[in-house]
C-alpha cells in the first residue's frame, strides 16, 4: 500500500500514466482495465484493494458512456427493468463475493481472472472486425431481451453482473456476447446496453466494496483523473488511430500481463 504518496514519487507516476492510458484505450478499443488493474499491482496495492480501487476509478467513464446513449435508451426503461434489476443484484453479490474470498485466494485467482478476460478481449477483436449495424428495429431488438426472472437470458445475465460486480476486466466484452446470445443485432444498441447495465452491476458493487473499506481514495483519486483525461484525449485522437492496430496492441499487452502473473504465482 502507498504510504505518503506525493506528487513526484514513482507511484504516482505509474498511476497517472496508466490512467491516461486506460481511459484513452477504453475510449479508443476497450480493455483500459488491463494496464489500470496491473498499474495498482505495481505499486504494491493488494489486489482485492487493487481491484476494488480499478473499478472505481473506472466507473466515470462507464457512466459517461452511457450518458451519451440515454436518449435512445431511456423511453424503453420498462422493457428493461428486469434485466436492470438482475444487474444490480449481481453487481452487489459480486462485491459481496470479492468482501468474502481470502485475500490469498483471490491473488491466486488474479492470473485465471486476467486470462479470462484477455480470451474474451481477444475474441471481441475477431468478432469486431465483420460486426456492423443490423438494419434492424429497436422494438424489434428490445422483443428479444428477457421478461422473466426464471429464463435462461435471465440467468446470464445475473452471472454476468455477477462476474462484473468481482473482477472489472472483461466483463463489457463478456456483455456485449451475452446480449448478442439474446439475438440484439444492432451494434449501436448492443453498446448503449452494455453501457447501461455495466453502470448498474459496477455501481452496485462499488457501493458494497465502499462499505466494506476496500477502496483506497488516494489511489483512487489520482487513476480516476487519469482515466478522465484519457478519455477526453482518446476521444479527440479516435480518428486517428486505427483501432485494429490499438486492438492488436491492447490484446499483446493483456497476454504479457496475464503471462507475467502466471509465472509470478507458479
Amino acid at each position: 500500500m502507498i504510504q505518503g504518496l506525493q506528487l513526484i514519487n514513482p507511484e504516482f507516476a505509474i498511476l497517472t500514466g496508466a490512467g491516461l492510458f486506460s481511459g484513452g484505450i477504453n475510449a479508443l478499443a476497450g480493455g483500459g482495465s488491463f494496464v489500470s488493474f496491473p498499474a495498482l499491482l505495481l505499486c504494491r496495492i493488494p489486489p482485492i484493494a487493487a481491484n476494488a480501487t480499478n473499478a472505481f476509478a473506472t466507473w466515470p467513464g462507464l457512466f459517461s458512456a452511457f450518458w451519451g446513449y440515454r436518449q435512445r435508451l431511456l423511453p424503453h426503461w420498462r422493457t428493461l427493468v428486469m434485466l436492470s434489476l438482475l444487474s444490480l443484484a449481481g453487481g452487489t453479490a459480486g462485491g459481496l463475493l470479492v468482501l468474502c474470498t481470502p485475500p490469498r485466494v483471490f491473488s491466486h485467482l488474479v492470473p485465471y481472472l486476467l486470462l479470462f478476460g484477455t480470451l474474451l478481449f481477444v475474441y471481441s477483436c475477431v468478432k469486431h472486425r465483420g460486426a456492423t449495424d443490423a438494419e434492424i428495429t429497436e422494438e424489434e431488438a428490445l422483443v428479444t431481451l428477457p421478461q422473466q426472472a426464471i429464463d435462461r437470458r435471465s440467468i446470464a445475465q445475473l452471472l454476468v453482473s455477477l462476474y462484473g460486480g468481482y473482477f472489472a476486466g472483461g466483463a463489457g466484452i463478456l456483455q456485449i456476447a451475452t446480449l448478442s446470445m439474446f439475438g440484439v443485432e444492432d451494434l449501436q444498441f448492443i453498446l448503449g446496453l452494455k453501457n447501461f447495465f455495466g453502470v448498474l452491476m459496477s455501481g452496485a458493487s462499488l457501493v458494497t466494496l465502499m462499505l466494506g473499506g476496500k477502496i483506497l481514495w488516494h489511489e483512487a483519486a489520482i487513476l480516476t483523473v487519469g482515466t478522465i483525461a484519457g478519455g477526453y484525449l482518446g476521444g479527440r485522437i479516435a480518428q486517428k488511430i486505427n483501432p485494429k492496430v490499438l486492438r492488436i496492441a491492447v490484446a499483446v499487452f493483456c497476454a504479457l500481463v496475464t503471462t507475467f502473473f502466471f509465472v509470478k504465482h507458479r
